[in-house]
This record gives structure tokens, sequence and C-alpha cells, in this order.
């Protein structure tokens, strides 16, 4: 096998890129297909080859498995290495632990990369300041995400913007449009 390889001496040789690739897509269709211990053995061998999505692919599925301190630290290692869904996922568990503090600059560095539930989650985090709210739920909004509209036209109608408020809550539509889907 491939990952098998070894240099001169017996060291391990050091997996290509296209290499790391192809473990986390196998470990993907092995996790859709339930056999998770052999995407997690996958995963594990992209992240310990310095791999970033491996590393925080293999921390989430481990979170989700109750596996919560090995989790923790691929998404930590995601997050240092400037993984935009490292620093999301990090962010959200530090959270959800009561962390705020040092929740916040994980996902600021998600949501200033683009990541629209970074930008909603730092919205909520600060909802009861809007004014320090407003900007996240703005970015969330302007890329699509529906309970952000909603939110931000709240926080626009109590500052006195009742137009632009109203636009943004009719975009979001109907308070059911932005919930998960029942079942």
């Amino acid at each position: 096998m491939p990952w098998d390889r070894r240099r001169e001496g017996g060291e391990p040789a050091k997996p290509s890129p296209e290499e790391i690739i192809g473990w986390i897509n196998a470990a993907g269709r092995l996790d859709a297909q339930g056999r998770e211990d052999e995407a997690i053995s996958l995963l594990r061998r992209a992240a310990d080859a310095g791999d970033a999505d491996g590393a925080a692919l293999l921390g989430m599925m481990l979170f989700q498995r109750g596996a919560e301190d090995d989790g923790e630290a691929w998404l930590q290692r995601a997050a240092l290495a400037g993984h935009v869904k490292g620093c999301l996922w990090y962010g959200l568990l530090l959270k959800k632990r009561g962390e705020w503090t040092a929740a916040v600059p994980w996902l600021k560095q998600a949501a200033e990369a683009g990541d629209v539930l970074a930008a909603f989650s730092l919205g909520m985090s600060l909802i009861s300041q809007p004014q320090e709210a407003e900007p996240w739920f703005r970015k969330a909004a302007e890329a699509g995400h529906h309970a952000a509209m909603h939110f931000l036209g709240q926080i626009l109608m109590r500052n006195g913007d009742v137009i632009g408020g109203m636009e943004w809550i009719a975009r979001a539509g109907p308070p059911d449009a932005f919930l998960p889907p029942a079942g």
C-alpha cells in the first residue's frame, strides 16, 4: 500500500498530497457506509502527516463519537494551522463549554475567512450587544443565512432603520424558513 512505503533506513516515506487527499476521500466514503473505525484510521494517517483537513475532520469524528479530549486536540491542531472549519469547530466547542473568551478569536478567524456559520455564531453570542452583533449578522445575512437576516432586521429596526430592518426580515422569510426540518 502507498502509505507503507519506506525510505532507506526503514523510516516511513512522507505521503504525497495525492495520497493524503485519497485517504480523506476514502474516509468520507467509509463513513457514509457506517465504517467509522476505518474512516478514523485513514483520517488519523492524514492528520499525522500534518494535513489540516485530516486533523479537522478527525477531530469532528472523534468528538461526535464521544472521544472529546482526543477530538479537541485535533480540532485545536487544525485551528492553529489556520484551517477555517477547524477554527469554526474549535471555537464552537469552546463556546459550548462556556469558554466564550477563548472561543471568540477562533470564531472571528473563521468568520473573517468567510465562514457563514462562524459569523452567525458570533452574532448570536453578542446579541445582548447589538452594535457588536450587527456586523456579524450582516456578514452572514449577506451570504444568505436566513436566521441572520431576521436578527439583522430586528437590530436595524431597534436602531431606527425600520425600512431596512423590514427588508431584511422579509428576505429572511417566515420564522420556520430558518429552522431545521422536524423529524
